[in-house]
């Protein structure tokens, strides 16, 4: 990324694609020093990685300033990025390479969304209200639920208020900041309640929830759960 001559200002997009560059630019060198005696170096069993026009730091930030101009694809942010910020990468590589490299980014995606989850934990205060609730995550549309290939075998079939569908759920617990304490991606016939109790460790304080997480016995459970504060059930 070449040096931005710019002027900082409060919610210019420029100021925000440089704070998270600097943030994501020092914490991939903190990992790449804690895992550096682990990397396998290239030989006859472990070609060399292909490298891209751009660093990994540039392609996070991208991914993660994404959601910052309010892109619903990939395809219109690259056209927003060779309008808007050529001249910062100007190394920009075509679209495939782009998407390509961009999902190969998961790996070091989980890595720095649970660095951020453990950071939230710490910072919210144990009396204020967390929330919960669950959002399918469709992976095709229901009627080719039997011709679909990538997740063939792990993908299921549910129902939601919605209507059927098919993939997996998202469970998220969230501060009133809307600051993600712990998620879950389960599969879609994974029911409400249980996703919870694979999230809520490290989480104290009171969890506001819809009615479908309400449950015969479910008071028990919250009872004798012994690093839990306290389980509170309201509609949202």
């Amino acid at each position: 990324m070449t040096p931005f001559k710019h002027t900082l200002q409060q919610d210019d997009p420029i100021t925000i694609l440089i704070i998270i560059y600097i943030f994501v630019d020092n914490f991939i060198k903190q990992i790449l020093q804690s895992i550096s005696l682990a990397i396998e170096r290239p030989g006859k069993n472990h070609p060399p990685i292909k490298t891209y026009n751009l660093s990994i730091a540039e392609l996070v930030s991208l991914a993660i300033f994404r959601f910052f101009t309010g892109h619903r694809n990939w395809k219109d942010f690259y056209k927003h990025l060779k309008t808007y910020h050529s001249q910062n990468f100007p190394n920009l590589p075509t679209y495939e390479n782009f998407i390509e490299s961009m999902n190969k980014l998961s790996s070091l995606a989980t890595i720095l969304l649970r660095r951020f989850m453990n950071i939230f934990q710490k910072m919210t205060v144990k009396e204020k209200l967390k929330f919960t609730n669950g959002s399918r995550l469709k992976v095709c549309e229901i009627k080719r639920e039997f011709s679909h290939k990538v997740y063939f075998g792990l993908a299921s079939k549910s129902k939601s208020t919605m209507g059927w569908f098919y993939g997996f759920k998202l469970h998220i617990i969230c501060n009133e900041l809307m600051q993600i304490l712990n998620l879950k991606i389960t599969t879609a016939t994974t029911n409400e309640r249980k996703a919870l109790e694979m999230m809520w460790g490290n989480i104290f304080g009171t969890i506001v929830a819809n009615a479908g997480y309400v449950g015969r016995g479910w008071k028990r459970k919250q009872e004798n759960l012994e690093n839990f504060y306290s389980l509170g059930f309201g509609q949202i």
